[in-house]
């Protein structure tokens, strides 16, 4: 337990965790002649495009390539966990050795006593705990040692006497410590299974009694049952009552710790669970979360969280219920926080930030920057920053105060509908800013916003849901719900056995790595078939487009084909002869034709050229003629067309 936490404060045991999670995954990707398994190794790679979310590489494939064509599901893309430094992890890919630089605990120093029962060996007979052989990160073989202690079971023969006897082989002790007894008893099988039946065995309440049949009669007995149950009722006077008769018990044995009224009918409720609060002294982290729809009314549930890093295991430490969400509201809120906490454990809880052999690194908070103020207003208040006294309370913040990612984005993208598209996409470029002068100029861009949903004028309604539990049957409900993980929690450090095995830092960094692929590939593949069903609809588009504008061009054919044999055209009437203009110069223009000499021959398909009453000439008829064309082969011939340097005589 002890070395599980010291590994989850070590940057280099975390960065370590992170490389044996991804090293030990090959790539997945299959190709589209043989359907083979890539089966590649995991390599570091640079973003071609610059630094993404903070991190310069990514894990990719070692059989990687531009070409993907022959790839019928993509290569491996890990990204860099937030949390995990890259530096450290280039180290480990390039195996070169980690100093001190790279870690500011004894992990690398440190040594492994790690005992695994036979059963429970994990794949490749690999120690699961981060190794060092100078500086340099090495995976440990677990050495397989001999037990010659030997047991001799004596078991009835018959079947229903479930007794046995165990004898040990006289003077041969066990070479180990004993294991975590992981296997369940009968006995214990078998109440669980009791326990786990209904009361009535079967039997429907209404086939109690004829009179169980009214559901007023039923309804009645619920009544009084929780009459008797809560005499003051289950509203803020019966959550008082239940506090005066815990402030009458021993300081191990409250929940209720702190009630405070305000005058505007505001309340905040601090309950702790004395077994879990000493957990927070061993905390990195603090987080908590506000649930809306637990309590009737505007009561809300503040939760107190930690990671216990022995147990692998997220727990409530304890719930604040609040019906306010404003700035002072917090500082009642902290202020019963960190009073109940040096009640119960007789320890004040700081911040390495302002003392040094605190383990507490910081606070992880939604996007309501109320209780992030109150926090820091407490901070200042209990003097918890007394080397630096005059630290105003934003530099506070910019120390111990981190942003849930996840809220951050939330409540980014609920101002989509406020702002551009360029504003959004720099509004959520905040966690990836690298210098001060960036992040600086990101707060006077919002501080200065004419948009008042972009300053943040007006704090969000929180909805409730007004269907809920009483508030005091919802803390006595937390109440039990507390104690039991409290009790689980101690049986998990007594006995060595976790409640999840596989909730390590490594095996949820694989987790999630393979969750990503998983939902990088589905979007691919939707994406793919997105892009197929959008270029069938175009074909088909373009393909009925043509249809119709073929059909065009043949009506519009067949028009022009029947208007070509209905038309006739007109006879030109006979030709006379042409003078030339007495005012030209003579040339080879203004000679006489004689027009007559050209049709003394006709060819066979010359048609008689008909007088015509009209003085007019119908040109169009003319060049359509058969007559036209021997007479150009006449013009031509008389009357050559001269030189470009020829000169009129």
């Amino acid at each position: 337990m002890a070395a599980k936490s010291s590994e989850a404060k070590s940057l280099a045991a975390v960065a370590s965790s992170f490389f044996r999670s991804v090293t030990s995954i090959r790539c997945k990707a299959t190709f589209v002649n043989s359907n083979a398994v890539c089966n590649g190794e995991a390599v570091l790679r640079k973003f071609r495009q610059g630094p993404s979310n903070g991190k310069a590489s990514f894990i990719g494939c070692s059989n990687w390539s531009d070409d993907s064509s022959n790839m019928v599901t993509s290569h491996r893309f890990t990204a860099i966990p937030k949390g995990v430094r890259e530096s450290i992890v280039l180290k480990l890919f390039r195996n070169e050795p980690l100093d001190e630089e790279d870690d500011d605990t004894d992990v690398l120093f440190g040594e492994c006593k790690q005992i695994i029962h036979p059963s429970h060996i994990p794949k490749g007979s690999h120690c699961p705990r981060n190794h060092y052989q100078n500086g340099v990160h090495a995976i440990a073989d677990l050495d397989k040692h001999e037990c010659y202690a030997q047991l001799s079971l004596f078991i009835p023969v018959d079947p229903t006497d479930l007794r046995i006897v165990i004898i040990p082989l006289p003077g041969v002790p066990h070479r180990h410590p004993s294991f975590p007894r992981t296997k369940i008893p009968i006995t214990i099988q078998q109440r669980y299974t009791r326990l786990a039946e209904k009361d009535l065995e079967g039997t429907l309440v209404q086939e109690l009694h004829p009179g169980m049949m009214i559901n007023r009669k039923r309804a009645d007995l619920v009544r009084d049952q929780r009459q008797n149950q809560f005499p003051h009722g289950t509203g803020i006077q019966g959550v008082f009552y239940e506090f005066n008769k815990d402030r009458a018990l021993d300081i191990s044995k409250r929940y209720i710790h702190s009630f405070s009224a305000q005058p505007d009918d505001g309340h905040v409720i601090v309950t702790i669970n004395p077994q879990l609060a000493p957990l927070v002294l061993e905390a990195m982290w603090i987080m908590v979360d506000t649930t809306f729809a637990v309590v009737h009314g505007k009561t809300n549930e503040w939760k107190l969280l930690v990671w216990l890093n022995k147990v692998d295991k997220r727990t409530v430490i304890g719930r604040i219920w609040s019906n306010r969400a404003t700035r002072d509201a917090f500082v009642l809120v902290w202020g019963g926080i960190f009073d109940s906490i040096e009640a119960i454990t007789g320890k004040k809880l700081n911040f390495k930030a302002f003392s040094p052999s605190s383990n507490l690194l910081g606070a992880i908070g939604d996007s309501e920057g109320a209780q992030a103020q109150g926090l820091a207003d407490v901070i200042i208040l209990r003097q918890m920053n007394r080397d630096s006294p005059g630290m105003h309370f934003d530099n506070i913040l910019m120390l111990i105060w981190k942003t849930c990612l996840v809220h951050f984005t939330r409540g980014v993208l609920g101002l989509r509908d406020h702002i551009s598209d360029t504003i959004l996409q720099y509004l959520l470029s905040f966690p990836y800013l690298a210098s001060d002068e960036d992040i600086q100029q990101y707060y006077s861009f919002c501080a200065d916003s004419t948009n008042p949903k972009l300053r943040g004028d007006h704090a969000e309604d929180n909805q409730i849901k007004p269907t809920n539990r009483p508030i005091l049957e919802a803390i006595l409900f937390a109440k039990e719900q507390d104690a039991q993980n409290a009790r689980i929690i101690q049986e998990m450090i007594s006995w060595g056995v976790l409640q999840n095995p596989n909730n390590s830092l490594q095996s949820r960094m694989k987790s999630q790595a393979q969750r990503k692929a998983r939902a990088s590939e589905k979007k691919r593949i939707a994406d793919a078939e997105l892009l197929t069903v959008k270029e069938s609809r175009k074909l088909r588009n373009n393909l009925e487009a043509t249809q119709q504008e073929n059909e065009t061009l043949r009506k519009q054919i067949a028009m022009l084909s029947q208007a070509s044999f209905s038309a006739t055209p007109s006879t030109p009437k006979k030709l006379q002869p042409v003078a030339s203009s007495s005012q030209l110069p003579p040339s080879p223009y203004n000679s006489i034709i004689d027009v007559d000499s050209l049709f003394q021959s006709p060819p066979s398909n010359t048609q008689e050229l008909a007088d015509s009453d009209s003085d007019d000439f119908d040109y169009a008829a003319a060049l359509n003629s058969d007559i036209m064309s021997p007479m150009f082969k006449k013009i031509a011939r008389d009357h050559p067309m001269p030189g470009i340097d020829d000169e009129y005589n």
